[in-house]
Order: structure tokens, then sequence, then C-alpha cells
């Protein structure tokens, strides 16, 4: 019954954030936000419950943690709350109006020291057993930016992107 999600590991530069965008560009259910605050969770929850969209893209979770310290925990716990339990009301909304419940699946990319950071109260929330948590790691990652340097598109094989399965 949870929605749950994965949160890719890597380090900067290792194409994490564009690994999960691929999901928002190929699956017409997800929503790609580049920037996430309780207000605007809070206008999409009828988005969430409706199921015209179900799953959130946040490409870096580390944007989140350039707010406030209680802003970002607040939204965390929104992010927790749609990946397993539900949202029903913003903090600013009043828990009397009966609401439905949106549940999403989250996808999102940060950096292992930012993780190695949040993990010790990650764990004690519940907020890190809501995730998947992949690790990954470019093998040479200076073709990456050498064609960064050289202006060049890089091939990566003959991965068919479309050929991703439907989202249960």
């Amino acid at each position: 019954h949870d929605r749950g999600g994965m949160i890719i590991v890597g380090p900067p530069g290792s194409l994490k954030s564009t690994v999960v965008m691929i999901v928002a560009e190929h699956y017409p259910d997800a929503l790609l936000l580049s920037d996430i605050n309780a207000q605007m969770l809070a206008q999409i929850r009828d988005t969430l419950t409706g199921s015209s969209v179900r799953t959130l893209v946040i490409p870096e979770l580390a944007k989140l943690y350039q707010r406030h310290t209680a802003t970002a925990s607040n939204v965390e716990g929104y992010l927790q709350a749609l990946a397993s339990e539900g949202f029903a009301h913003a903090a600013h909304e009043d828990s009397r109006v009966a609401t439905l419940k949106a549940k999403a699946t989250i996808m999102s990319a940060i950096t292992p020291q930012r993780r190695l950071a949040h993990f010790p109260e990650w764990e004690s929330s519940g907020f890190n057993r809501r995730f998947l948590w992949p690790l990954i790691q470019l093998e040479k990652p200076e073709v990456l930016e050498q064609a960064v340097l050289d202006w060049r598109r890089l091939s990566f094989g003959s991965a068919d992107s479309r050929s991703l399965p439907p989202m249960p």
C-alpha cells in the first residue's frame, strides 16, 4: 500500500539527477519538481489523489536543505507521508475539513556526503526506511568532463529509455 521511492546516491557529476529526470520525461504520470515547499504540495494534493500524477521527481534533494532547517524538515515530513501513510492536510490548513489522502512515489538524487550528514535523523524519523538508496558511480568520470569541455554528446550505447516498464 505504500508508494515508497528511490533516492540515488552518487558523487557530483555521476549523472544521478539525469537518471531520475528520465522518469519525468518518459512517464506522463510523473511530475518534475526542481523546488518544493509545503504550499506547493498542498496545491498539487488533488492532482496526486486523482492519480493523474503518481510520481514526484526531485532531481536534487539537496535543494530542499538550502532553506531554513525547520522548513526543510517540514517538507521532508510531507515527502515521508506521501511515500507511506499519505498526506491529507498541510499545517496551514484546517484539519477538520475532510480531504483525500495523497500518495506518491518519490524519486530523487543526493550526494553521499549529504546522505551521511542526514542519516542519523532519517533513521530515527523513519524517512530512511521508506526509500531505496542505490549507489551510482561513473567508472571514468573524466570522459564525461572531457565531453563537456569539447561540447560533444556522449553515446551510452543502445539502451532505449522508451522500453521502461509502466509504473505500477
